[in-house]
């Protein structure tokens, strides 16, 4: 017997770590590891330099996981901030450490909200 089991989906798993230069939309049960993948990613795509804290939104549907999604997020990124990194990644993550408060981590329903207040007009909305 196998030491480890190879999931169905771990192909997919992988993409969401790997493939870095493509928007992935993340849909799954509750307990299948969705928040710890999407930390995953944040974490690649800002040791790897592909963006910076404020250039990536990672949205959920409730408010507790984006409460649990952020957390995750601030916690795993002390920790890594904690090991040994090549210099420019160290400066990324400490860059993002020091930055968190603009990170896009919410709900769909406060991404769109934020959308439409900081661009009213393109919006086709009354901007008052």
């Amino acid at each position: 017997m196998p030491d480890t089991v190879k999931l169905q989906d771990q192909p997919h798993r992988d993409a969401i770590l790997l493939d870095l230069e493509t928007s992935i939309l993340v849909e799954a049960g509750a307990g299948t590891g969705k928040t710890t993948s999407m930390v995953g990613r944040i974490l690649a795509l800002l040791r790897s330099g592909y963006c910076c804290i404020d250039q990536f939104a990672c949205m959920t549907f409730t408010t507790r996981a984006a409460g649990e999604l952020r957390e995750r997020f601030a916690d795993t990124l002390a920790e890594q901030v904690a090991q040994p990194l090549p210099d420019d990644e160290r400066a990324r993550l400490q860059h993002a450490r020091d930055n968190l408060e603009r990170a896009s981590i919410g709900t769909i329903h406060s991404f769109c909200s934020r959308l439409l207040r900081e661009r009213p007009v393109e919006a086709g909305i009354d901007p008052g």
